[in-house]
């Protein structure tokens, strides 16, 4: 696999890892932030910051 390709799965695996397998482990009500259950903090934020990642991954890959 080229380097690049791999670096793209790896990145993909960010936002994935951090949705579904760390979400047991921040699953808290307290503390919250801003207002919100700090789970609930925890995927906004990962639902939000994962369009940088794949704008990212199509910059490694020379899609654009």
């Amino acid at each position: 696999m080229p380097k690049a390709n791999r670096l793209a799965v790896l990145l993909a695996l960010v936002p994935t890892v951090a949705l579904a397998v760390a979400v047991p482990v921040v699953n808290r009500v307290n503390p919250s932030v801003f207002g919100m259950p700090f789970i609930l903090f925890w995927i906004v934020g990962w639902v939000l910051v994962s369009p940088a990642f794949l704008w990212f991954i199509g910059r490694v890959e020379r899609r654009w």
